[in-house]
């Protein structure tokens, strides 16, 4: 019997259209007007519209779906998934600076913060200098939107702008139950302090105190913390690309442009490069950082092939899904992204009349069929000659391709 994505290949011959049709995905018969299915003191209950991933995920399966599968997602894969990450970049890291790559310039390794993003190995050790300089911590903060807590913390610490070690913080690790002055154990700092930029004070202190513990010779390095909401690490996770990943970044810690209550990603303290970016518009911030992370090259975003089992065996309607992105909708490129229309959040009409449509140029998109490729394999990770020069409808093909995989696995099928 075939895969879904041995089923989907077998119907690229077919109009977008005609899949759409064949491979209907049953959404739910009625989204309540008033979203009164969310709880009204989820403080990030709006930001679920401006992730169009989290938007799709409730729209098709509900408040109470989405929920329990974003928690079960952050429980069984996110931890081991940032580990390997984390272990792999640094190994290459070590690896580029000692010349032993085989193309540098099309080896793709997962960035430090926070690990979803992809920079070219040897624009790695630059863009980390850049951005947070020689010596450094930077932390990864995950908030559980639901109850409230902190499930996790990732910190990794960057000498000469590589990074040299890392350390987690899970839900057994007995720093969580560590009290600061007021008497609030670290993991429920986020139900007390109910912005990101209030928590975000009193959580580098126990954090700062936690790494003075563990790494005394290295307690005077700067320390950088970017906290976000699960809700949107799910956002990132799920998008095809890395310009779609830089958008939705910028709309996520740019929340209040949008007219949001409040960001869904920050960073204290802000690191001034990234902010100076971020005051840009959408487009030309994410612009300067796609050339700085991969050379102004497009890059399809991998997913280990331990998490798309994950889902496929326990949320098969999400594997599903993220299958169809790639195989049915296909992958925007990068002037597909650029010229996309976006909901007005700052409008009310937007919530009231559900107004939450990506409007994409009609040109056709990437697809794996037309790259010679299987749906499952573009999860390998893709990097391609495409820029923002490249005309919107230029048909992209293997001829396009650059490297397949991402770190020491990485493979180059055109040289």
């Amino acid at each position: 019997m075939m895969n879904f994505g041995e089923i989907l290949q077998t119907w690229m011959s077919k109009s977008p259209e005609t899949l759409k049709r064949h491979f209907k995905f049953k959404e739910r018969d009625h989204v309540p007007s008033d979203f009164g299915d969310i709880p009204d003191d989820l403080i990030t209950k709006k930001h679920i519209f401006l992730g169009k991933n989290t938007w799709l995920l409730y729209r098709q399966f509900g408040y109470e779906f989405m929920e329990a599968f974003i928690s079960s997602l952050h429980e069984h894969v996110v931890t081991e998934t940032i580990n390997k990450r984390l272990k792999e970049s640094i190994i290459l890291a070590k690896e580029e600076s000692l010349g032993r790559l085989e193309k540098p310039e099309k080896t793709l390794t997962h960035w430090i913060l926070p690990p979803i993003r992809t920079v070219v190995a040897n624009q790695n050790q630059g863009a980390v200098k850049y951005f947070f300089g020689e010596s450094c911590d930077v932390s990864f903060i995950i908030i559980d939107d639901y109850r409230q807590d902190i499930p996790l913390v990732l910190t990794c610490h960057v000498e000469n702008g590589l990074p040299v070690d890392f350390w987690i913080i899970n839900q057994d690790s007995p720093e969580m139950t560590i009290k600061n002055k007021e008497g609030i154990e670290f993991r429920n700092l986020p139900k007390k302090l109910k912005t990101l930029g209030r928590c975000s004070i009193f959580v580098k202190e126990l954090l700062n105190q936690f790494r003075s513990e563990r790494s005394p010779e290295w307690s005077t390095s700067a320390h950088y913390l970017f906290l976000g909401f699960n809700t949107g690490l799910y956002n990132l996770i799920a998008e095809p690309s890395n310009f779609e990943l830089e958008i939705a970044l910028w709309d996520a810690m740019n929340a209040a442009k949008h007219g949001l209550p409040t960001a869904w990603f920050v960073y204290t303290p802000w690191p001034p490069m990234l902010k100076n970016l971020l005051n840009l518009d959408r487009k030309t911030s994410s612009l300067r950082a796609l050339e700085m992370f991969t050379k102004g090259r497009l890059h399809v975003l991998p997913i280990e092939e331990s998490t798309l089992n994950w889902l496929n065996e326990n949320y098969p309607e999400v594997y599903r899904g993220l299958l169809a992105q790639r195989a049915i909708y296909g992958i925007p490129s990068i002037n597909h992204t650029l010229n996309c229309k976006i909901p007005d959040y700052s409008d009310e009409s937007t919530f009231l009349e559900k107004k939450f449509s990506w409007k994409y140029p009609k040109e056709k998109k990437i697809f794996p069929g037309d790259m010679g490729m299987s749906v499952e394999d573009t999860f390998k990770g893709v990097y391609l000659d495409v820029d923002s020069k490249t005309p919107i409808d230029e048909k992209i093909t293997k001829k396009h391709i650059l490297s397949i995989g991402i770190g020491r696995e990485t493979k180059f099928p055109n040289d």
